[in-house]
């Protein structure tokens, strides 16, 4: 994938990230609501630690679903653009060195 398709890519990312932080207590709620079952209501007056513990663990993995994976690709994105960005930069620094100096063989260097 070339330096523009990833830079679309993690501006879709961006997006998608800001779109999900704003609205990420409603759509946490809900779904608490629909995971939660007479079960776990049953908890929460039973074994308070376990409700709780059943909680966190949901918002944990709603957090990863919705927000982690999404950060980390758009960092790992933006780290791959800055390379490729940096290898095309080092790459036109030796052809402008070697248009000034025909001379020099880079293999002998």
């Amino acid at each position: 994938m070339g330096i523009k398709e990833k830079e679309i890519e993690l501006e879709t990312l961006k997006r998608e990230i800001a779109q999900a932080e704003a609205s990420l207590e409603q759509d946490f709620i809900k779904h608490m609501v629909d995971k939660t079952s007479e079960k776990v209501e049953d908890l929460f007056f039973s074994n308070k630690p376990e409700f709780y513990r059943f909680v966190f663990t949901e918002q944990n993995n709603y957090l990863r679903e919705k927000l982690t994976d999404k950060v980390g690709r758009a960092m790992d994105l933006s780290d791959e653009i800055q390379r490729d960005k940096d290898a095309e930069e080092i790459e036109k620094d030796k052809q402008a060195f070697l248009n000034k100096h025909p001379e020099v063989d880079f293999n002998e260097l």
